[in-house]
């Protein structure tokens, strides 16, 4: 059986060493772009959406309001020739129509905001443990794989032992028996 151990290349070691940390390099941008873009969906749906909804809101409203007017305006015009108005209805029922798409979309725009809300904080808890791989458990890796290439280094490069003497041939002289 022989002591040595067989190596056949340390550019391997290099190499997974080199993709390790590659991965923690890119792993660590993944997480922060992750993170910003749950930041930046939260952020775009209460200051942007929600606003643009309410301000859509209150736009129906008066709308709605000025319709409102213009029927009752048509319906005293004419009372006695009993006006069909069919133009200020149409025009009411569609500002109503806005105004309540408008409605649903603020409550909607609500509701995604508090499951967002919900699910980024989920969402972070787990980033936390692949950051906490990313930060402590893989580069513990690789400072342990640089040790190991050290070892094997420094095992590499010792001279191997000569072998040990052959024992000599008996001479003639001593032994018996002639």
């Amino acid at each position: 059986m022989t002591n040595r151990a067989n190596l056949m290349s340390m550019q391997a070691l290099r190499d997974a060493k080199a993709a390790m940390i590659e991965f923690i390099e890119e792993g660590k941008l993944a997480v922060m772009e992750a993170e910003a873009d749950v930041q930046k969906t939260v952020f775009w749906l209460e200051s942007d959406r929600l606003t643009h909804w309410q301000v859509q809101v209150r736009k129906c409203h008066a709308k709605v309001q000025q319709a409102k007017s213009d029927l009752y305006r048509a319906q005293m015009a004419s009372r006695d020739e009993r006006p069909s108005c069919v133009l200020e209805r149409k025009m009411l029922a569609r500002a109503q129509e806005a105004f309540d798409h408008a409605e649903r979309k603020v409550k909607d725009t609500k509701r995604w905001i508090q499951t967002l809300q919900r699910e980024a904080i989920l969402f972070k808890a787990a980033l936390a443990s692949f950051g906490s791989l990313l930060e402590l458990d893989l580069p513990n890796a690789v400072a342990h794989l640089e040790r190991l290439m050290d070892h094997v280094e420094a095992y590499a490069s010792l001279k191997a032992p000569d072998a040990p003497d052959a024992p000599a041939p008996p001479s003639d002289g001593e032994g018996g028996g002639s």
